[in-house]
């Protein structure tokens, strides 16, 4: 039975960075449950459906490295794919040969900053090998002569193959805000920025810090 104040029994929950996240709950107590995040596969992605071709797009997490004495460190930052399939049907789009455009995080900033210009984005798959310049890739995002959206266009070209692919795809300005939010929400997860978020609570001053004024003055008293 209540006396006159009540103290709630707050459930303690734990948080490891990197491969494992620990929380669980069974009955009223709760205990320790083990989920390696390492191992989940998460598939995530937006689709635009149009009767010449479809657009999507799809984030890659970044790739991380152990460093020596603990901690992690960014091998190779995530990108965002803007994937084009072609229409083979009605309501039938061949993704099995999808013509894929990387952004990377300036990119995709560059793309959302001027939004209602003209946008072109080259890439070289090959770029610094021996297959330089074998296959090009261009990226344009343009608006519609009618004022109505934009043309998200890629032309793909392959030397070797003597072969030249272009999709273009239409967005409606409603469909463009849409993926300008999402492209916000991932770019500091592309730079991988949210893992200094992702650990438990820090209690001591990083040594990053040092004598840094402006740094010490944002501790709370």
């Amino acid at each position: 039975m209540l006396g006159s104040s009540f103290t709630p029994l707050l459930p303690r929950i734990a948080c490891l960075c990197g491969a494992q996240k620990v929380f669980g709950l069974k009955g009223s107590s709760w205990n320790r449950v083990v989920f390696p995040v390492a191992s989940r596969t998460t598939r995530l992605g937006s689709r635009r459906y149009k009767g010449k071709g479809a657009l999507a797009v799809r984030p890659i997490r970044p790739t991380w490295r152990s460093l020596q004495g603990g901690g992690i460190a960014i091998e190779r930052q995530g990108t965002m794919f803007v994937e084009f399939a072609a229409a083979v049907a009605e309501r039938q789009y061949d993704w099995e040969n999808k013509l894929t455009f990387a952004l990377n995080a300036i990119e995709l900033g560059t793309l959302m900053e001027c939004a209602g210009s003209k946008n072109e984005f080259y890439h070289d798959p090959g770029k610094g090998g021996r297959s330089e310049g074998t296959v090009s890739k261009t990226l344009r995002v343009e608006p519609t002569p009618s004022g109505n959206g934009y043309f998200f266009s890629i032309s793909v070209s392959d030397k070797s193959s003597r072969r030249n692919t272009n999709i273009s795809v239409p967005v409606s300005f409603g469909e463009f805000a849409v993926m300008k939010q999402l492209f916000q929400y991932c770019i500091p997860h592309l730079l991988g920025f949210d893992e200094a978020f992702n650990c438990p609570p820090q209690f001591q001053q990083p040594p990053e810090w040092g004598n840094d004024v402006e740094a010490a003055a944002g501790t709370a008293p």
